[in-house]
């Protein structure tokens, strides 16, 4: 393989990822109620890559830490947030987020495919025994949710 090819397999999967959390981000602004707290708690600020995302994860935890499902929506997420200091881009696709169709439907895959890729990224990057088992453990926490609300949804 070559060097151009290589990179060229990385930018699909850059883009694959940065897709993959839009849509996650997405699917908890314009969800039902339900999916919102079921897609918040399988991710984890460390699974996102893409600036713009992070920061609009960590609107969204942080709206979900202090109100709870309720207030995850698009319209509570930029009313609470509106006139606030954000790179570069944040809030305009916070907006593109809320206009943009989405359903909630294939939440599940979504997360799993997300939870591979910080799972294979964050294996990649162990350097002892020690982030090994830390990986290992919060992998086994990620497993537990999802069997406890396997049920739910």
């Amino acid at each position: 393989m070559t060097i151009h090819h290589t990179e060229q397999i990385d930018k699909i999967q850059l883009e694959r990822q940065l897709e993959i959390e839009r849509t996650l981000l997405g699917m908890v602004i314009k969800g039902k109620e339900h999916k919102r707290g079921h897609i918040m708690e399988h991710l984890s600020r460390e699974m996102f890559i893409g600036h713009t995302n992070l920061e609009i994860f960590d609107m969204i935890q942080d709206q979900y830490k202090r109100h709870g499902i309720k207030r995850l929506d698009a319209d509570a997420l930029i009313n609470d947030y509106k006139g606030k200091q954000f790179k570069n881009g944040v809030f305009e696709a916070l907006l593109d987020l809320n206009y943009e169709f989405i359903t909630d439907v294939n939440c599940d895959f979504y997360i799993e495919r997300l939870q591979e890729i910080w799972q294979q990224r964050a294996a990649e990057s162990c350097k002892s025994l020690e982030d090994f088992k830390e990986l290992e453990t919060k992998k086994n926490q990620f497993e537990k949710k999802k069997k406890k609300t396997i049920s739910f949804i």
